[in-house]
């Protein structure tokens, strides 16, 4: 690969980095500002609703192969399920 090509690869992850940090430091901000009109439930399922909305009518356009599961992963999926949605919601908010 050229050098010109890997300091643009590394320039874009570079910034892809710096979005991702401001992004995630400006959510605890948010977040912290909006649990005092929205209650911490509600709060977390508009997120992850919203979230998992995005994600699935993304998945249905891209990759519809993408939505199968082998079964036997859907319990360590419902593990991550209420860790992430029920556990780190109450614990952040």
């Amino acid at each position: 690969m050229p050098a010109k090509a890997e300091a643009d690869g590394g320039l874009r992850a570079n910034v892809g980095a710096a979005i991702a940090a401001v992004l995630f430091g400006a959510s605890v901000v948010a977040v912290r500002v909006a649990v005092r009109e929205v209650p911490p439930i509600s709060l977390a399922v508009l997120r992850f609703g919203i979230g998992g909305l995005l994600l699935l009518l993304m998945a249905l356009t891209v990759r519809r192969d993408a939505l199968r599961l082998d079964r036997r992963i859907v319990p360590r999926l419902a593990l991550l399920a209420l860790v992430f949605y029920a556990l780190f919601p109450l614990s952040f908010n």
